[in-house]
């Protein structure tokens, strides 16, 4: 059995994959904080620049949510 996974030693693996998580994981409170940001206070009007600009950072942070669960996805199919 090959200790390497496309060449690489399992301990840089391991370590790439914590990362890329990493990384994510910052995207996505990014985008939270984009969208928080942007929500307007209750009983305001929302204009189409604010609805459109809300619309987009929640694509943003459903975006970033895919790539999260595509990423777990590639995960499963390692192999041990």
């Amino acid at each position: 059995m090959d200790p390497t996974a496309a060449g690489r030693p399992v301990a840089r693996v391991a370590q790439d994959t914590e990362e890329r998580w990493r990384e994510l994981s910052a995207e996505l409170d990014a985008a939270d904080e984009e969208l928080r940001r942007l929500q307007p206070p209750e009983g305001t009007l929302i204009t189409p620049e604010l609805f459109e600009q809300l619309e987009a950072a929640k694509r943003r942070r459903y975006k970033v949510q895919f790539a999260m669960i595509d990423f777990l996805d590639t995960l499963d199919e390692m192999p041990p």
